[in-house]
Formats: structure tokens, C-alpha cells, sequence
């Protein structure tokens, strides 16, 4: 249910850019760089520990397939909003081609979302069972790799913006 979730979610997604068009979605590339920059920027302020708390309290999960699905949806927005730039890409491709082809783009992206949602949902279910003690003594040295990880993409999406996607 999670996975339709998803499914429906990014159906929209890629309606909604296609709707927009292709022109107003090629003038996004100029924020890459920008993008990049932020990253960096966040990733300091995580490895030095000096990122804003983002604690915020959640609703209780509906439980049943409603909120399977509702998971899935909030999951795949979130996943939209992280690969924006693959997301473009894809939705920008997809509409150059005949119908058929940019279904066929569209789907395997969706699918690949879709299968990599629930093998990781799966995967951090188990390990966090597995796993809870050890996580929470090395909350800060994950805390810590997690804004390493934000500079090294902040700094490679800016190398792909400025010396590789040159539009």
C-alpha cells in the first residue's frame, strides 16, 4: 500500500511538470548551483553540531492501509524533493519523446522509487531492532557522517552544475 502511495504521488508530480512545461522547468538548472550550496552549508553546520534542532512532533500513524498509503505518499515527496535535479531530468526527457518511451522513462523511475522505499523501510526496521543500543551510543559520530556525506554532495552538485551540465 505504501508503494501505491508512491505511485500516486509521483503520478502527480510528473503531471503537475508536465503541465508546467518544459520551458519554465529548463530555467530551474540555474538553481543547481545554489542547491549545492546549501548543502555544503548545512553539512558545516551538522559536522561542527551547530544545525538548528528540526524536532518536530509527529501525528500518531494512522494505522491500516490508509496509512501505509499516506506513508508512501509523504515518503515519495520527500524523495522528490531530495533528487529534484534527477527529477527534472527525467520529467524533461520524458517529454521530448513520443508517448510510449517517456511512459516506459516514467514508470522505471517511479519503480525503482517505489522498490528502493520499501527495501529501505524494511531494512531500517530490522536494523533498528537489531541494532537500537548501538545507534544510540553513536548518535553523534552518525550525526556527524550524515553532514559529511551533505558536503561531499553539496560540492559534487556544484561540479556537475558548473563544469558538467552546461545547458
Amino acid at each position: 500500500m505504501a508503494g501505491l502511495g508512491v505511485l500516486g504521488t509521483f503520478a502527480g508530480l510528473f503531471g503537475a511538470a508536465y503541465w508546467v512545461g518544459q520551458n519554465i522547468l529548463g530555467g530551474l538548472t540555474i538553481l543547481e548551483p545554489a542547491v549545492g550550496v546549501v548543502l555544503v552549508v548545512f553539512g558545516l553546520l551538522v559536522v561542527f553540531d551547530m544545525a538548528p534542532s528540526l524536532s518536530v512532533a509527529l501525528p500518531k500513524r494512522p494505522t491500516g492501509l490508509t496509512g501505509f498509503g499516506i506513508f508512501g505518499a509523504g515518503y515519495a515527496l520527500a524523495a522528490a524533493g531530495c533528487v529534484a535535479p534527477v527529477f527534472l531530468g527525467v520529467v524533461t526527457q520524458a517529454m521530448t519523446m513520443d508517448v510510449l518511451p517517456a511512459m516506459l522513462i516514467v514508470a522505471s523511475y517511479v519503480g525503482i522509487i517505489v522498490v528502493l522505499m520499501v527495501a529501505l523501510t524494511v531494512a531500517t526496521g530490522v536494523g533498528l531492532v537489531a541494532n537500537a543500543g548501538w545507534i544510540a551510543n553513536h548518535t553523534k559520530a552518525i550525526e556527524r557522517l550524515a553532514g559529511a556525506v551533505m558536503i561531499i554532495a553539496g560540492l559534487g552538485q556544484i561540479y556537475l552544475a558548473l563544469f558538467v551540465n552546461t545547458y
